[in-house]
């Protein structure tokens, strides 16, 4: 049997292989946006956004809470034979519920005469079946499979390179796509022996009740999350026409790869702060807690800064012409990097280890209704500019109630500190840099890119350490732990 090792070396390095697993699995639109702009109009793309977004949600609900659940259960779990009943029954219930909801979003497919690519996204759902990342995230091995993972996504971009030609090719690039998430979810099961035991004994389906509804559970916040960002593509769809959510997802496209790869670096942290909540060592917990706060803060605060200061470059570079409506989608979502990375790391961190799963519901619903709210309200008068407020601002309600409801858990005055310490940086060298820009002008974009983005590196760094520096923190200490 394998004894997971507590150490701050392999919580570091499950952090870093956790942000690259995200990176690995959002390599293929990093990589391949530029070209499908240029393949694609905007509104071909805001079809497969509206249609994607749709089935990611039904992807959702197959996994039934088990990204949250399913860590969380294996992390409580030492020994091996019980990992592998557990396991295995978890998987088995994802199998069941992947088919259900597979079957029933084709239902509605026919029933509502969709579009031909909603059918096509349905088979996300059964290649998400075979995603059993909970399992290594639980075990802190997240690194085990980032090599096979990153084959796979080469071989993904490669397709779409030789095989994408055409605007009538859609369908064909969305299933690329699922092919990609099929074949990396199967590089996962490659792994499993050192973990599991493979006897027949051991491979018995039973069903718990309250396995069900503690997973079905923590699944209902993971909807209300999905629910956010599908409900701000449908209302633009219907108010505003596939065009304009072509420009929105353009632009979050970009701002969630970063997210994804901050955000994932949470889910190495979560196992460990269950652990540490279940050892009763708050003290310990609430160190960490407090340097992943400090590291969010500043790196989030680097790269707004920088992501305002280049937004007009970088967009005619980076998708071509005909996207200058993204630019301002960009510069106002960049604002999740900070306000997005902190729900997450609060959600996984935090509330979850301390089983507050009825308040986090709640709050999702809260953030939920605010955003549908703001987008009926601003997406009639902004279009896509309406629907990346109403995102933003509903983000920044869920880190008020977060912190809200963890009021009696840490100090919280901490993260109230480090986020206006956060945004009067980035007020402040977005000023430098306007001004700047009135005297300093290059005729190429590359240029003018690489000096505003290296100006604004050298500036919010500065600023960010001259931050830590005041408030005195030290990230590393000497130990032996």
């Amino acid at each position: 049997m394998i004894q997971k090792n507590k150490s701050n070396k392999l919580l570091l390095i499950n952090m870093i292989s956790s942000g690259l697993f995200q990176l690995l699995m959002l390599v293929v639109p990093l990589i391949t946006t530029p070209y499908v702009a240029r393949i694609f109009t905007p509104y071909h793309l805001g079809i497969y956004a509206a249609s994607y977004s749709v089935a990611s949600l039904f992807v959702t609900f197959s996994m039934i809470g088990l990204p949250i659940y399913g860590a969380r259960r294996i992390a409580q779990i030492n020994n091996i034979v019980e990992r592998t009943r557990v396991s295995f029954n978890l998987w088995v219930i994802q199998i069941l519920c992947s088919f259900i909801c597979f079957f029933f979003f084709n239902g509605l497919v026919v029933i509502l005469h969709l579009d031909k690519i909603y059918y096509v996204q349905s088979f996300l759902i059964l290649a998400t079946m075979f995603d059993i990342s909970w399992f290594y995230i639980g075990l802190e091995e997240i690194r085990k499979n980032l090599l096979r993972n990153l084959v796979t996504k080469i071989l993904a971009t490669l397709s779409i390179f030789i095989l994408i030609k055409s605007p009538t090719q859609l369908e064909f690039y969305a299933v690329i796509n699922i092919i990609a998430v099929f074949c990396g979810n199967l590089t996962m099961f490659s792994t499993l022996r050192p973990y599991i035991e493979f006897k027949r004994e051991h491979f018995k389906i039973y069903f718990r009740k309250k396995v069900v509804t503690d997973s079905f559970r923590l699944m209902i916040p993971m909807i209300l999350d999905n629910l956010k960002n599908t409900s701000s593509r449908v209302i633009l769809s219907n108010l505003s026409g596939n065009y304009q959510v072509g420009i929105f997802d353009q632009g979050s496209k970009i701002i969630v790869i970063i997210l994804g790869i901050l955000t994932s670096t949470s889910n190495a942290v979560s196992p460990r702060m269950s652990y540490l909540v279940g050892e009763k060592q708050i003290t310990k917990m609430r160190s960490y807690f407090e340097k992943f706060i400090v590291l969010i803060s500043v790196f989030s605060t680097i790269t707004i800064s920088g992501i305002i200061a280049v937004a007009e470059y970088f967009i005619p570079i980076f998708l071509g012409g005909g996207y200058d409506e993204v630019i301002p989608i960009l510069v106002i979502g960049s604002f999740l990097i900070m306000f997005g990375t902190y729900n997450v790391f609060l959600m996984n961190g935090m509330i979850i280890p301390f089983s507050l799963d009825r308040e986090l519901v709640k709050t999702s619903l809260a953030s939920l209704i605010v955003i549908v709210l703001l987008n009926f309200l601003l997406v009639p008068i902004l279009g896509s500019i309406g629907s990346a407020l109403g995102l933003v601002i509903s983000n920044i309600t869920l880190t008020i109630l977060y912190c809200w409801i963890l009021k009696g858990y840490l100090e919280l005055i901490k993260i109230v500190k480090y986020i206006f310490s956060s945004l009067l940086i980035i007020l402040s060298v977005s000023i430098m840099i306007i001004l700047s820009k009135k005297y300093i002008s290059f005729s190429s974009l590359y240029t003018s890119f690489i000096f505003y983005g290296l100006y604004s590196f050298i500036l919010s760094f500065l600023l960010s350490f001259i931050m830590l520096k005041l408030f005195k923190v030290k990230m590393y200490k000497r130990n032996n732990e």
